[in-house]
């Protein structure tokens, strides 16, 4: 089993911040007309596909990762998970995530389910079920 990193070690500092991206994020905005004829703008984050890991041990224990996530500013315990590469199949790019984050490889990976990471996003993020 993995060594489990001690959450001190994983805390950022916040130095600075202010309004304009970092060039990390691609947001757009999009204008609609809505069926009534008014107009609304609507920022849209744009972004590659995602997957998540439900990653279950042999004795159905769940495997989560802990990681400093700048949003919320804190430590979170997430599912394993991250970006499919351009040509990278789903499940491999499960298979691929699950390895780099936690050290575990899949028995079994199946992709259960497809989603949007959000109403305001184009990302498409995938549901996989790891076992073994």
């Amino acid at each position: 089993m993995p060594n489990v990193t001690e959450e001190s070690n994983l805390k950022w500092t916040l130095k600075s911040e202010r309004p304009e991206p970092a060039g990390y994020l691609t947001v757009r905005c999009r204008t609609y007309v809505q069926p009534d004829g008014r107009e609304s703008d609507w920022d849209i984050l744009v972004g590659p596909r995602m997957v998540a890991v439900v990653a279950l041990t042999e004795d159905g224990q769940g495997i989560l990762v802990r990681q400093y996530r700048p949003g919320p500013g804190t430590v979170l315990a997430e599912l394993p998970g991250g970006l499919v590469a351009d040509g990278e199949e789903v499940a491999a790019g499960a298979a691929r995530e699950l390895l780099e984050e936690t050290g575990y490889e899949a028995g079994s990976l199946q992709i259960v389910a497809t989603t949007y990471l959000a109403s305001f996003a184009t990302h498409v993020r995938y549901a996989a079920l790891a076992r073994e």
